[in-house]
């Protein structure tokens, strides 16, 4: 068999060696290229499984994407419910808080009517009281301000009223919130410690009156 060996790509001087100090000299310059490209590739490193790794790489990017779907989609219904409780839980305050808010001036205004008429004859007024929210937006982040005003006095806070003053506020405020939803029966232990004859009968009177409709269970002081 006969081999032929193409010398086209060798360059000129490759071709041309006319001793053998000239070849000893080309080939020591081959090694050296040699040499140098061997060191270039070992320092470039390739990695022949890039390819693979790639793959890899771009399925944990779709499962991130997938799981970032599905959360997502978690906090929007998580967000929806929350709307939902939200607006429940303000209905079912106000609900409550608007009954309480229109009982509560015409209960104290029972609590402290006057039990005598008036020298004309005319039934003398009772107090005043009012219910205000402090946020109406969002109730529960505020308070609520519960003003009264004793028959013949003017707006004060409650610190500035009398002990028994604040007692019928409080009774006021007691059965405004039972006139919601109101409870079986009442016990009601010594609300009277704090008032005077009057008050007292004032109180007794609006039990009266009540108990058509609640009963009571009273420990008088």
């Amino acid at each position: 068999d006969e081999f032929q060996f193409d010398f086209s790509g060798l360059r000129d001087e490759l071709c041309n060696v006319s001793s053998e100090d000239e070849f000893e000299r080309l080939n020591a310059n081959l090694q050296a290229e040699l040499q140098a490209v061997t060191l270039d590739l070992s320092k470039m490193n390739p990695n022949l499984k890039v390819e693979e790794k790639l793959r890899e790489f771009k399925g944990k990017v779709r499962e991130m994407k997938d799981e970032i779907k599905e959360a997502r989609q978690k906090g929007q219904t998580a967000e929806q419910a929350f709307k939902e409780i939200r607006e429940e839980r303000l209905r079912l305050f106000m609900s409550c808080f608007k009954s309480v808010q229109e009982r509560i001036e015409d209960v104290y205004g029972s609590l402290t009517r006057p039990a005598a008429p008036s020298v004309s004859g005319a039934v003398l007024p009772g107090g005043k009281a009012f219910l205000t929210l402090q946020n109406p937006n969002e109730p529960w982040a505020g308070g609520i301000t519960y003003q009264a005003i004793p028959p013949s006095k003017r707006l004060w806070s409650f610190d500035q009223l009398s002990g028994g003053e604040r007692s019928l506020a409080s009774l006021a405020l007691l059965f405004a919130l039972q006139s919601w939803r109101p409870a079986p029966f009442f016990v009601l232990d010594e609300v009277d410690a704090a008032l005077d004859g009057n008050n007292v009968d004032r109180v007794v009177r609006y039990v009266q009156e009540a108990a058509n409709n609640w009963q009571f269970i009273i420990i008088s002081l």
